[in-house]
């Protein structure tokens, strides 16, 4: 299985899904994976509106979720109320994707929907990604990464995203 058709097989599992989708490659590939694959009453995207969202971005995102039929929402987010996050620190990704997932995740839980997944891939893991350890730690999925790490078993091996969010410390180190 390559590809998308591996990611595919991952969103199989999945009763339903509410994915972070900024619009970017990555994300929009998955959102329209899980479109395909689970229809629009099971998958979900979820953009999060704030200041720190460019504006140009948010109308590449309407305009790609247009053309592919997504099942789109938007909520908004705080961050810049979060002391930690308006600091500017090298590390306010974590600050920024901790609000954003605490508001994807409530937006999934109030819709029943069982699993929120961003598209978070292998290139995505290199240098400082502190908001993978807040995904991590708020139960963020990351099929794609998965379906890479599983093609690769020769030299990582994960069955599964619950075998590889159990070593969440391999992965999601915060690096100053």
């Amino acid at each position: 299985m390559r590809g998308s058709s591996r990611l595919a097989g991952l969103l199989a599992d999945y009763p339903s899904v509410l994915v972070g989708y900024s619009g970017g490659v990555d994300s929009a590939l998955l959102a329209v994976v899980a479109r395909r694959l689970l229809g629009p009453e099971r998958a979900v995207a979820a953009i999060g509106l704030s200041p720190s969202y460019p504006e140009v971005q948010h109308r590449q995102a309407l305009e790609v979720a247009r053309q592919f039929d997504l099942n789109l929402i938007e909520i908004r987010t705080d961050e810049l109320e979060d002391p930690a996050y308006a600091a500017n620190t090298t590390s306010r990704c974590y600050f920024c994707k901790r609000t954003l997932w605490k508001h994807l995740r409530a937006a999934a839980r109030h819709r029943g929907i069982a699993v929120v997944a961003d598209g978070t891939n292998a290139d995505d893991l290199s240098g400082h990604r502190p908001g993978f350890a807040a995904g991590v730690e708020a139960g963020i999925r990351a099929p794609a990464f998965i379906g890479i790490l599983s093609g690769i078993g020769h030299v990582i091996h994960f069955d599964s995203e619950d075998a590889l969010f159990g070593r969440t410390e391999l992965l999601a180190t915060h690096r100053e």
